[in-house]
């Protein structure tokens, strides 16, 4: 994963509700790639990076409608 994806992942702070669920797909598509791969280490990072977005307080108001994508993902 580049820096530019890492980075990516932190700072949601001017993004609309729409952009930051396709983010939540984006890794879910990530971890899924990275799974079948066999490479459960950045499957892990990327799960843990879900779950750092839920405790997201810049886009707390997003939270209802993202949490059920993010947990989806978790799943």
């Amino acid at each position: 994963m580049s820096k530019v994806n890492r980075k990516r992942i932190y700072r949601y702070t001017n993004v609309n509700q729409q952009e930051y669920i396709r983010r939540l797909h984006e890794l879910k598509d990530e971890i899924r790639r990275s799974w079948n791969s066999d490479d459960c280490v950045i499957s892990s990072k990327l799960s843990i990076k879900v779950a750092w977005l839920l405790m997201d307080t810049c886009v707390a108001q997003f939270y209802p409608t993202v949490f059920v994508p993010a947990t989806d993902v978790m799943d």
